[in-house]
C-alpha cells in the first residue's frame, strides 16, 4: 500500500507540471502574438512620421521641378530672344561695315583719280602751280631746284596772266616785320608769305639758277598812289658769290622809274652787286643806312627793307626812282612787293 502510494505521487506531480507546462506555451504564443502585435503597432507608428514626410517631399520635389520647368522655359525664352538680338546686331553691323567699306570705296576713287590728274613732278614755283589749274592767289608750298624740303610762298595767279611767285612783301602790319637781319638769316628766309616777307636768296638763287626770270616790282606810296615796273632778267647768284645779283632789261611800259638801273645814276645801280647785311656790309656801309639787307651800290635806289616810311624821312621804306624821267624823285612807300615769274 505504502509502495503504491509511492508511485503515484510522481505522476500526478508530472501530470501537474504538464498541465503547467502547456500553460505555459500558451502564456508564451500570446505573450508572442501580443509582442508581434506591439511590433506591428510600433512598426506601423514609426513609419507613419516617415510616410508623411514623404509625402511632404513629394510636395517640395513636384514644386522644385515645377520651378526648373519655369526656369528652363525662361531661359529657352531668353536664349532665344538675345539670339534674335545678336542676329540683328550682326545685321546691322554688316550693313554699317559694308556702307564704311563703299565709303572707303570712292575715298580711294576719289583719290586715286587726284594723283591721276596731279602732275608727275612737284611744282617749282607758282606758274606751274598755276598750270594745274589753280586760280585763287594765296600761300602754296611750292619745290624749286635743289629745295627738297619746299617753301611756302605767296601766288599771284591772276595778275597780267598770273603765275608770279611773291620773292619780297612789305605791307602795313603790327607789329612791323624787323628786316635788320644777319646775312645768313636772309640767306634761310623769314616771315610770313600772306604778310612781311623774305622768300630767302638761297631760294631765289635755286628759282633764277635753274632757268630766267622776269621780275615785276609793284609799290604804293604814302598819297596811296600805286604803279608797277618789270625787268626782263632777274637772277641771283650761288652762295659762294654772297648772292651776287643780275638784273636788266627794264621794260618801257613800266609806269615807274627803273630803280634797279637808273640810267641816270649808275652809282645806283644794284646789278653785279653782292649781298649785303649789317654783318656783312660788302659797300660803304649801305646796310646800316638802309637798316636791312640789299645789293647795295652808293646806296640804292630802292629800299623796300628798311623800316616802314614816313612823311619826309628818308631812311625809310622808299623809291628814289618813282618817276620815269629819269631824274631822282624820292617817294616814301605804303607797301612794296617783288614777283618772278619764268620768262618764256
Amino acid at each position: 500500500m505504502l509502495w503504491t502510494t509511492s508511485w503515484e505521487l510522481p505522476l500526478s506531480s508530472i501530470r501537474q507540471c504538464d498541465s503547467n507546462q502547456q500553460s505555459i506555451l500558451q502564456i508564451l504564443e500570446e505573450t508572442r502574438l501580443e509582442i508581434k502585435q506591439i511590433k506591428e503597432v510600433l512598426l506601423q507608428r514609426n513609419l507613419l512620421p516617415l510616410e508623411e514626410k514623404i509625402e511632404e517631399n513629394k510636395v517640395v520635389l513636384q514644386s522644385v521641378k515645377e520651378n526648373v520647368a519655369n526656369i528652363q522655359e525662361g531661359c529657352l525664352a531668353q536664349m532665344d530672344k538675345n539670339h534674335k538680338v545678336m542676329e540683328q546686331q550682326i545685321n546691322n553691323d554688316r550693313e554699317v561695315g559694308e556702307r564704311l567699306l563703299r565709303e572707303c570705296n570712292e575715298t580711294l576713287t576719289e583719290a586715286l583719280e587726284r594723283v591721276k590728274n596731279t602732275p608727275a613732278k612737284l611744282p617749282r614755283d607758282c606758274s606751274e602751280i598755276l598750270k594745274t589749274g589753280e586760280t585763287l592767289n594765296g600761300v602754296y608750298h611750292i619745290f624749286p631746284t635743289g629745295i627738297r624740303s619746299g617753301v611756302s610762298v605767296y601766288c599771284d595767279l591772276q595778275t597780267d596772266g598770273g603765275g608770279w611767285t611773291v620773292i619780297i612783301q612789305r605791307q602795313e602790319e603790327f607789329p612791323p616785320l624787323d628786316f635788320a637781319r644777319t646775312f645768313e638769316e636772309y640767306a634761310r628766309g623769314f616771315g610770313r608769305p600772306d604778310g612781311e616777307f623774305w622768300i630767302g636768296n638761297r631760294v631765289l638763287h635755286a628759282m633764277t639758277g635753274s632757268q630766267p626770270q622776269i621780275l615785276r616790282v609793284e609799290a604804293t606810296n604814302l598819297q596811296g598812289d600805286s604803279r608797277e615796273a618789270t625787268w626782263a632778267t632777274f637772277s641771283v647768284g650761288s652762295e659762294a658769290t654772297q648772292f651776287e645779283l643780275s638784273a636788266g632789261g627794264y621794260l618801257s611800259n613800266s609806269t615807274m622809274g627803273d630803280g634797279l638801273m637808273p640810267p641816270s645814276s649808275p652809282r645806283h645801280h644794284a646789278s653785279g652787286m653782292k649781298f649785303s647785311t649789317t654783318d656783312r656790309d660788302n659797300i660803304h656801309k649801305c646796310s646800316k643806312l638802309g637798316e636791312g639787307g640789299w645789293w647795295y651800290n652808293h646806296c640804292y635806289g630802292i629800299n623796300p627793307t628798311a623800316p616802314r616810311a614816313q612823311v619826309g624821312i628818308i631812311k625809310t621804306l622808299n623809291y628814289f626812282f618813282w618817276s620815269k624821267t629819269g631824274e631822282t624823285d624820292y617817294t616814301g612807300l605804303s607797301e612794296i612787293r617783288f614777283k618772278i615769274r619764268p620768262r618764256e
